[in-house]
């Protein structure tokens, strides 16, 4: 058993979240002990950038957040590949898989998302992968090398940037969506019709409305039937439908869990020393009023420099915002805070330009307050609108269209609203 000291802090997990919380700690904290538990035997990584690395774009170093020396420095000590697999909140214990347990004064569960499973037939099959880890991504690297043909199966973010990594490695890329749109979670219809239109182009074979009811091996291959009664043959299957947070751990602890771990704007679960942050925890959307996931990179360093703030006596508050920028076979994507209006409360005002395939679209809600965007291509701008759905800046009916035409500048726009 490991007995660290008084003013133990313990965090589980090792991405964004736990990172910024460990030197939110150490800031304020110089002597208290800080222990990450890592379930991978690496450091820190990002896994934003997985889809770069398959394609070549970067090497596998340039993944990495931390080095050793960043652990030495903060004194923090780290246990890779340490799996935690149950707490006990009455006696503040970590216990994990290899048998031994960790003591806590105060704990983070940073503990991250996985890939959520099919749930047909044989999906444990060789040459079927997630892309969620550097292992996920090590094995894709692996398997394909000599293979041709992809399947992706969804139509998400992570699918459709793993389909245009491998694309650009010489791949043959169909994918299956079961709706009848891509990047459904993260921008509107009409936006995802120009950008559907931009993957035609680009040569992938892509099925909407199709789901995948079976897979089995044939010939050395993959073959799959999808529930219209057709067949592809493949190499390599890709599984991109989404992910489920990791609350596995907490079962039986008493902290209460909803879909991830719901935390009150300091990052706390409903027990006092407990906190969570990141792609697991359930906090308030500033657009929406709701509590949700947001499993952005910008919201879990968030999450998790207010929970380390905290975890050490501060008094500090954080409220997420959604949103995402990203870049998809070279044409720039960004959104922000409500997306797609399911209510009369809301409108919309939005700006196409055709032949460059620009789209913009802002969402004010009935106080006329600007509460989401969706952007394509023009999207130097978004960085003000968040700004903007931030500090619930109202924007006159006049003044919307010209918003929505052309990027905004500080200067004419964003500093003139926030005086008025």
């Amino acid at each position: 058993m490991i007995n660290p000291t008084q003013n133990s802090y313990v965090i589980i997990g090792h991405s964004a979240a736990s990172l910024t919380a460990a030197q939110a700690i150490r800031s304020n904290d110089a002597s208290g002990d800080i222990t990450i538990i890592a379930a991978e035997d690496n450091l820190a990584y990002s896994p934003v950038l997985l889809t770069y690395y398959i394609s070549g774009k970067i090497g596998r170093n340039d993944l990495f957040l931390t080095d050793t020396a960043f652990y030495r420095k903060n004194n923090i000590k780290l246990l890779q590949g340490k799996r935690a697999e149950k707490l006990d909140t009455e006696n503040r214990m970590v216990n994990l898989e290899d048998g031994t347990s960790v003591r806590y004064d105060k704990l983070l569960i940073a503990t991250g998302s996985s890939p959520k499973k099919l749930n047909i037939s044989d999906e444990t099959l060789p040459g079927i992968f997630t892309l969620k880890t550097l292992a996920d991504a090590d094995n894709i690297l692996s398997h394909s090398a000599s293979k041709k043909d992809v399947a992706i199966l969804g139509g998400g973010l992570i699918g459709l940037q793993a389909a245009n990594a491998l694309a650009r490695s010489g791949k043959n890329i169909t994918v299956v969506i079961g709706s009848s749109q891509v990047m459904s979670q993260n921008i509107d219809q009409d936006c995802s019709a120009i950008i559907s239109k931009f993957i035609q182009e680009s040569g992938f074979t892509v099925l909407y409305n199709n789901s995948v009811t079976k897979i089995s091996e044939k010939q050395n291959r993959l073959l799959l039937a999808l529930n219209n009664g057709e067949e592809i043959m493949t190499d390599t299957i890709i599984a991109g439908k989404g992910v489920s947070p990791n609350i596995q751990l907490t079962k039986d602890s008493g902290i209460n869990t909803n879909y991830g771990i719901p935390v009150n704007d300091a990052m706390q679960t409903n027990i006092s020393n407990v906190f969570a942050a990141g792609d697991v925890a359930e906090g308030d959307n500033l657009a929406t009023g709701k509590q949700q996931i947001i499993a952005t990179w910008p919201n879990a360093c968030q999450q998790g420099k207010t929970a380390g703030a905290n975890m050490t006596g501060s008094n500090i508050s954080f409220k997420g915002l959604n949103g995402n920028i990203c870049s998809f076979l070279d044409k720039a994507i960004a959104s922000v805070g409500i997306t797609k209006i399911d209510s009369e409360n809301y409108f919309e005002t939005t700006h196409t330009e055709p032949g460059s395939g620009v789209y913009r679209k802002l969402v004010f809600n009935n106080n006329d307050e600007i509460v989401g965007a969706v952007f394509l291509e023009a999207v130097s701008d978004i960085g003000i609108v968040r700004n903007m759905v931030n500090k619930k800046i109202k924007v006159p009916a006049s003044q919307r269209k010209q918003l929505a035409r052309s990027p905004i500048s500080y200067s004419t726009f964003y500093h003139k609203l926030m005086k008025s």
